[in-house]
């Protein structure tokens, strides 16, 4: 064998190095100890190694869960509207429920209406903005119930959402719209009650119009 420390060839059984006088016991013990320390060191490590991993593994997961879930919000836009107790659902045509159309009616004839349409649909027409659609649907409602329909334009907010706030008189009714833009559809909310009770629904109106916004 060799000296460790100067590589002089010595014997085997021997303690003292004959070259350098280095003690060859201690020489073997610091080698025979030297792997038993590094092996904890090793698995040290390892196990850092793999809490990091699965700390990382768990952001990705939470980051992947997030987007995902921001994407299905745009693409699934849903309402909520504040409908009284009083109101009930009324039985809708198929035209009304292929334009995504909700009607409620109280027993004094007071009638609530909820209405969506897709912006793409209506941008294709010709509108692209939310006053070019108020417009519209105003000009339709003239052409529909006559000259007797006088109506008021004012431009507010719901809920972070640009809104215009349509009211009218025709005949002997009384109505408030809002017209609203989301993300993916252009929404109409008409509360319509009797003239005579404008006063009286006057709160309610406030309430279910203010109420709207997107989830």
């Amino acid at each position: 064998m060799n000296c460790p420390k100067c590589n002089f060839e010595i014997e085997n059984a021997a303690r003292f190095c004959e070259n350098c006088g280095a003690n060859l016991q201690e020489s073997s013990v610091y080698e025979s100890e030297q792997p038993a320390q590094e092996k904890p060191m090793r698995k040290k490590w390892n196990i850092l190694g793999l809490i990091v991993g699965i700390l990382l593994l768990g952001i990705g997961i939470f980051a992947i869960i997030n987007v995902n879930g921001s994407n299905a919000t745009a693409a699934n836009e849903s309402y909520s509207v504040y409908i009284p107790e009083t109101f009930v659902q009324m039985v809708q045509s198929n035209s009304e429920m292929n334009n995504q159309s909700k009607t409620y009616q109280d027993p004094n004839g007071a009638v609530i209406v909820v209405v969506l349409e897709n912006k793409k649909d209506v941008n294709a027409s010709g509108m692209n903005n939310l006053t070019d659609y108020c417009n519209r649907v105003q000009t339709m409602i003239s052409a529909q119930n006559g000259v007797g329909v006088s109506q008021q334009n004012t431009f507010f907010n719901i809920n972070g959402l640009p809104a215009i706030r349509c009211e009218y008189s025709w005949n002997d009714k009384f109505g408030t719209k809002a017209y609203i833009e989301a993300n993916k559809y252009y929404y109409q909310v008409c509360v319509e009650v009797p003239e005579n009770m404008r006063n009286e629904y006057s709160d309610l109106i406030n309430s279910v119009i203010n109420s709207f916004k997107i989830q």
